[in-house]
């Protein structure tokens, strides 16, 4: 066994037998981002090669001497590089800047930054949430919560949401809180913390989801009669 810790190995990305490295994905330093780590096969050393605050997309060539990586973060659309196996960067591939003639470049001045924190549940299992405040807070606002729940997904990533994040920012601009929480039975987090779903669906992951609006409750801006929840698949059944 090379890895341990409470922490999610996803897939091994490249082996290099010449230096004994092996990289692999997985979630060691936040389970919102996923990063490349260089293992050392002798010593079992662990290493990040790709930079904290993204979520990290990477393929690496068969010689393992490279990769590409598409990174992006809940406020940045996917940009794609070319980096050494050190994680030294070579060249864009697409940059993708956000600059003047980008299509996000009328919309910048608008753009709300959610906020990342933690709930704690009865057995003290820190569930990740992610909140859009409005832009401009006035008295009490009404909440949509959207949550999928159950397995083998993960709703609150720090990663470019793509069509969802838009609809998410244009709630938030209408005046919206926009609120998501990941229960116990999503991904990314190990299996102890997906097993409390197994054969006993609409239970657990229910209570964490209302935990989070007892959360949402206590917040002076939150209209606490006007909070309503929203889902697709699993999310829809949660509804």
């Amino acid at each position: 066994q090379l890895t341990s810790g409470d922490w999610v190995v996803t897939s091994i990305a490249a082996i290099d037998e010449d230096t004994g490295i092996i990289y692999i994905n997985g979630r060691k330093d936040t389970p919102l981002e996923s990063h490349v780590y260089a293992v050392d096969m002798q010593t079992s050393s662990v290493q990040r090669i790709t930079e904290l605050g993204k979520h990290h997309d990477v393929k690496f060539a068969k010689d393992a001497s490279i990769y590409v990586d598409v990174f992006s973060d809940i406020n940045t659309p996917a940009q794609t590089g070319l980096y050494f196996a050190n994680g030294q960067f070579i060249t864009w591939l697409d940059e993708n800047k956000v600059s003047a003639n980008h299509p996000l470049a009328p919309y910048a001045s608008e753009w709300i930054a959610p906020e990342f924190g933690t709930i704690a549940a009865p057995d003290n299992t820190q569930l990740h949430y992610r909140l859009y405040k409005p832009a401009n807070i006035s008295g009490k606002h009404p909440v949509i919560v959207y949550h999928y729940g159950g397995p083998r997904a993960q709703v609150v990533t720090n990663k470019w949401g793509g069509n969802r994040g838009l609809m998410f920012q244009y709630w938030a601009q209408q005046g919206y809180v926009v609120f998501s929480i990941d229960n116990r039975g999503s991904y990314y987090r190990g299996k102890a913390f997906e097993d409390p779903i197994y054969k006993a669906m609409g239970s657990i992951e229910i209570e964490d989801q209302k935990l989070g609006v007892d959360y949402l409750r206590t917040l002076d801006f939150v209209e606490p009669a006007k909070i309503g929840v929203y889902g697709h698949s699993y999310g829809g059944y949660m509804s």
